[in-house]
């Protein structure tokens, strides 16, 4: 990272709620996140890992960090993480991630996990914007007829058949946002999406779901987003398979309140981050020593 990028990402850490009340608070919330993904990148696996780090490397911090009170103690980055917001997390990592696209040209995909644009799906750590986004699909898009949404762009179907199963996807986009009102928390929003999938296997079992999403892309087409969460689909099985093996996730005990969540998002950055270093060559857990 360069110094522009650097103060961009402390910039945006600083608009992060921190959740700690009172006023007992000795360590700055930037501090604490940045330790953290650095530590991770760099073979941390645990809490006590992040304390350790963060002293072997105080002299260098302090170039960038306030650090008021030195390096956290273990039990405060646990406490921090447990309690801090994923969803204000996450969203602080995409916009970074989406400043830097100009830098990262050999990807399309920004999901924490990706390169260029973002396709990020919402879940019920977005509530009230997936109720928004979910109450306007069924009432102003999905009411409209398919043969025109098609022409539009706006819609599009497959079907795949195999293994005893037949699947079917619809995909629905709309590049009207600018009624949300969360639009300015999302850099480069374009637009919004569903994606409705039907499953049904031979023994007569049958299985929809619903995923909403939101997409940075601008002048794209149902069936490019329907290709592209295909791709991600894909990678995303794949991922934990490599975090498991490089940060031995599975064997984690960060899983107080929100801290399993939170750490699983500074891992997906820290992957990244790795994937994308072109200074060392080498497999993924030997950059990060």
């Amino acid at each position: 990272m360069n110094q522009d990028e650097q103060r961009t990402l402390i910039e945006l850490l600083e608009e992060i709620p921190d959740p700690r009340r009172g006023n007992r608070i000795q360590h700055n919330l930037k501090d604490i996140i940045l330790i953290g993904i650095m530590s991770i990148v760099c073979g941390a696996n645990s809490f006590t890992g992040m304390e350790i780090w963060g002293q072997t490397h105080e002299e260098l911090l302090r170039q960038f960090l306030e650090l008021p009170y030195g390096i956290p103690s273990h039990d405060t980055f646990g406490d921090v993480f447990s309690a801090l917001s994923p969803r204000h997390l996450e969203e602080c990592f995409n916009k970074w991630l989406v400043i830097l696209r100009e830098d990262v040209n050999d990807a399309k995909l920004v999901a924490i996990d990706g390169g260029g644009d973002y396709v990020l799906a919402l879940k019920a750590n977005h509530a009230n914007l997936l109720e928004d986004v979910k109450y306007y699909f069924e009432n102003e898009v999905l009411t409209q007829k398919k043969k025109d949404l098609k022409q539009a762009g706006q819609y599009a179907k497959k079907v795949e058949k195999g293994h005893g199963r037949i699947e079917t996807r619809e995909c629905y986009i709309s590049n009207d946002v600018e009624w949300l009102e969360e639009k300015d928390k999302w850099a480069g929003l374009g637009g919004i999406g569903l994606i409705k999938s039907k499953r049904e296997l031979s023994d007569g079992t049958v299985t929809i779901q619903d995923h909403y999403f939101l997409y940075s892309l601008k002048d794209t087409t149902a069936g490019e987003i329907m290709e592209i969460k295909r791709s991600h689909w894909s990678i995303e099985n794949n991922l934990h398979w490599v975090l498991d093996m490089t940060f031995r996730e599975d064997e984690s005990r960060m899983r107080i309140k929100h801290s399993a969540e939170n750490i699983n998002i500074l891992r997906k950055l820290a992957l990244e981050l790795i994937k994308h270093e072109t200074s060392v060559k080498g497999s993924i857990k030997s950059k990060r020593q």
